[in-house]
């Protein structure tokens, strides 16, 4: 007899998450939309992860990693094992609301273009105030992807209904269509990135196949990284460096003058700070680990649009950077000419 095949695949990838992961299994188990499969990939989980996902009713395949094989390999591996018409990505720290599933797919059959679907995503900061975590994703012309919305407590400037740079990975769909039409032979996800990123790089390659990026404001989720995330070296590291990937990869700084001046002054701010800072030399050896990993440059384009905002836009930290990198150059050749 042949297995019934879900409309929705929900794959989690966890990674010493028991202080969260039963909570978002059981709101992955009220949803009112019911036609899905739960997979949970532990990638070799050292608390009670294990433990307290195996109790649940609601989980419908476990996959054991004996060691950590990261982000991207995880979701890899459970889109080829357990293909449907939606892959939903969900983080072990996620809590959706019981109609998040519902109002996404509703959404996906109105919008044939819809590569990734995602909703609105509240967490709880420092203060325990409710704020947005993230709407979306944006870039900024010195290509810095940032959440859009993130620490507003004004809800209702992020009522309507949009298009986005791209989606963060956290609680999205994404269409079997997107899926086939973007994978590589390694797959959806580019594994070279391990963790952090990998989202970002595919929010590009859906957006050169011509999909769209839909945030839905109606479908409501709480991430609670708010409470558990730790902004270490690791992490930093990990997140500079796929950044110099992704740029190497796509090279986005060469398909605008104001992405590549704001792009290569920040380079230049980091390189005249390395000396004193110790989050310079850290991105100067991030960008150095980079430069190691073998890779072939993508070769489609994204449409002009792309680069402009609502999808791009002027950060004011790399304003400020710019402003401060051409005064100390400036500085610098005074003094040559004083000295010389």
């Amino acid at each position: 007899m042949e297995r019934h095949v879900r409309k929705v695949t929900i794959g989690i990838v966890v990674y010493n998450h028991g202080d969260t992961i039963g909570q978002t299994v059981k709101s992955v188990a009220r949803q009112s939309f019911s036609d899905f499969l739960l997979v949970l990939w532990d990638n070799g989980s050292s608390d009670r992860s294990r433990e307290i996902v195996q109790r649940e009713p609601a989980v419908g395949e476990f996959i054991f990693s004996e060691r950590n094989v990261g982000f991207s390999s995880a979701h890899n591996e459970m889109i080829r094992r357990f293909p449907s018409k939606y892959y939903f990505c969900l983080n072990p720290d996620v809590i959706l609301h019981e109609n998040y599933l519902q109002i996404l797919l509703e959404k996906a059959e109105r919008i044939p273009s819809a590569g990734s679907l995602s909703g609105r995503l509240y967490r709880f900061n420092s203060a325990n105030e409710k704020v947005i975590d993230t709407v979306g994703h944006r870039m900024s012309y010195g290509l810095r992807v940032s959440n859009v919305g993130s620490e507003s407590k004004d809800f209702c400037a992020w009522s309507e209904e949009g298009e986005r740079f791209g989606l963060c990975a956290a609680a999205t769909i994404y269409t079997r269509r997107a899926i086939e039409t973007v994978s590589t032979g390694d797959g959806f996800f580019d594994e070279r990135y391990f963790a952090y990123w990998e989202d970002v790089d595919l929010d590009w390659r859906l957006h050169c196949e011509g999909f769209r990026a839909v945030y839905v404001p109606e479908a409501l989720a709480y991430h609670l990284r708010g409470t558990r995330a730790r902004r270490d070296d690791s992490v930093s590291y990990l997140g500079e460096r796929n950044r110099y990937l992704f740029v190497r990869k796509y090279r986005p700084q060469f398909l605008s003058l104001k992405i590549f001046w704001f792009y290569y002054t920040g380079e230049v701010y980091l390189l005249l700070k390395c000396v004193l800072s110790s989050e310079a030399r850290r991105s100067l050896r991030a960008k150095l680990d980079a430069a190691k990993i073998e890779i072939r440059p993508y070769e489609k384009r994204p449409s002009p649009a792309f680069l402009r905002p609502p999808y791009f836009h002027l950060s004011s930290r790399e304003v400020r950077r710019a402003a401060e990198t051409l005064a100390g150059l400036s500085a610098l050749i005074a003094a040559l000419l004083i000295f010389l």
